[in-house]
């Protein structure tokens, strides 16, 4: 899965950068991704196609971006058309409000804008929609994430009792098993 961080050149530094870092290979960012020499407008469309999670990150600067916009079109028409998953519009710019006229009113309308002005939040909040997609895509996936191997019974009686709202939550909870089988832990780590 990849997915397209769509920016100006001006929040190239810091924010962008920071992001596409992250994401490494995943990332679709015109620095790592683009090749040299090409036409702008043909790796836009290249890589765009190859996307499944468009990333709007808006700005000032973003929003009067003639590449922006036209990322912004394609990847309607995309989403329409049901080659791209989602789009993932978020405001990094404190100055950006949801009113802002020159965000499509398709966005506006129906999507939550908010702020996020640090990169680490933006990191955070594109990589649970990954998750969420990734999912989507391959439910065996969840299934995976949710194995818990042996005990499943005894899993179940312990989230009930946590979840029971009528008693207090326990003040110490122990849990012990068979010798040789789990982990083993030192001598210091057991504290009483």
């Amino acid at each position: 899965m990849h997915c397209f961080l769509s920016h100006s050149s001006a929040d190239k530094r810091g924010y962008v950068s920071i992001l596409a870092e992250k994401f490494g290979d995943r990332a679709i960012y015109d620095a790592y991704t683009f090749e040299a020499g090409m036409k702008t407008i043909d790796e836009i469309m290249k890589n765009l196609d190859r996307t499944d999670l468009f990333v709007l990150l808006i700005s000032d600067s973003a929003l009067n971006s003639e590449w922006v916009k036209t990322e912004i079109i394609n990847s309607k028409r995309l989403l329409d058309s049901g080659k791209l998953k989602q789009i993932l519009p978020l405001i990094i710019d404190r100055k950006i409000t949801y009113r802002d006229k020159r965000i499509p009113d398709w966005i506006r309308e129906n999507y939550n804008l908010r702020v996020v002005p640090r990169p680490n939040a933006a990191f955070r909040i594109i990589n649970a929609a990954f998750s969420k997609l990734s999912i989507a895509s391959n439910p065996k996936s969840l299934r995976a994430r949710r194995l818990f191997v042996g005990r499943n019974d005894q899993l179940k009686d312990f989230e009930a009792r946590m979840d029971d709202y009528e008693k207090p939550l326990p003040c110490a909870v122990v849990a012990s098993g068979l010798r040789e089988i789990g982990m083993t832990l030192p001598p210091s780590f057991i504290q009483f």
